[in-house]
């Protein structure tokens, strides 16, 4: 499945598995310096130069806004990724101690978030990058998060995971639903479920 070309993503993708947090929006940059920093490949071996580097900063969904500072600019790409390395190499270690605290902090009473489980040694689960990207693209008040179980043995172990790609969706900050394997139209199915329940339990 192709993955839109354009660069108007406005969501941010956590992903353990990025060695840097990474966009192509020059205009989110606080804080902004030329810098030469080679290139990166993505999933689908495309490769783009980085060309800057400084700080963006954040709306979380309550309204608070953060800084995150060494974000590298890299024009060309079609999302924005949050690197869990990079938090944790800047004192952060917290969010990969606490599964509940994993995705930033970000307030989850009302969030809805889908897990992709993935290990780079395994290739259907780096088939369902592009796949995985686009639902980010598509549904705006969902957050997805890509996260390698060798990087989270633990919290795989505590939630079950046994096979990959597995697909956690969560809500108020407690699982609700998964489905194993490389299924493009079961994902989606559940994804839809899941949002259409949470509106329907706010509406009441």
């Amino acid at each position: 499945m192709a993955f839109d070309s354009h660069n108007d993503c406005n969501d941010w993708i956590i992903d353990t598995r990025a060695s840097f947090h990474m966009t192509p929006h020059r205009e989110w940059f606080c804080t902004y310096e030329s810098y030469s920093g080679g290139t990166v490949r993505m999933g689908d071996d495309t490769t783009h130069a980085i060309v800057g580097r400084g700080k963006v900063k954040l709306k979380m969904s309550d309204g608070t806004v953060k800084n995150l500072p060494g974000v590298m600019h890299i024009p060309g790409l079609t999302i924005n990724l949050i690197s869990v390395g990079s938090m944790a190499d800047a004192g952060r270690k917290e969010t990969l101690g606490n599964f509940s605290t994993y995705w930033l902090k970000i307030p989850q009473e009302d969030c809805t978030v889908v897990v992709h489980f993935s290990a780079y040694w395994c290739m259907p689960s780096i088939a369902m990058n592009p796949f995985f990207k686009e639902l980010a693209s598509t549904y705006q008040d969902v957050l997805f998060l890509n996260v390698d179980v060798d990087e989270v043995k633990e919290v795989a172990s505590n939630l079950e995971i046994k096979a990959m790609p597995t697909f956690l969706l969560m809500s108020g900050g407690a699982p609700v639903d998964k489905t194993v394997g490389a299924n493009p139209d079961e994902i989606r199915k559940r994804i839809d479920r899941l949002i259409h329940q949470t509106h329907y339990s706010n509406s009441i």
